[in-house]
């Protein structure tokens, strides 16, 4: 149920009125209005899927992935982009 509230206005900034949205991005961690990381874990997920797909295009030879190659680009690339702000969201989810 959306409710109005009464005597809200859209807040200016020299002048200019700013648009209100649902979420926004800070410092590479998307919040929404209700500091849900929903959404955050939803691009994160979806970026580590595309690179684990990039990464068996590259190291795929005649007989198939290199298991060092491929745990390499783990390391390297796929596990920095899931941790990334995760001691945030263990700490929000503690309460």
């Amino acid at each position: 149920m959306k409710r109005k509230i009464l005597g809200f206005f859209k807040p200016q900034f020299f002048g200019v009125k700013l648009s209100l949205s649902w979420s926004f991005k800070c410092l590479g961690v998307i919040l929404d209005s209700r500091l849900i990381w929903r959404e955050h874990v939803g691009v994160k997920t979806s970026k580590v899927h595309n690179l684990l797909w990039a990464c068996m295009r590259v190291c795929r030879g005649e007989f198939g992935a290199q298991p060092k190659g491929f745990h390499w680009f783990y390391v390297a690339i796929v596990r920095p982009t899931i941790s990334f702000a995760n001691c945030q969201t263990a700490s929000a989810k503690r309460g």
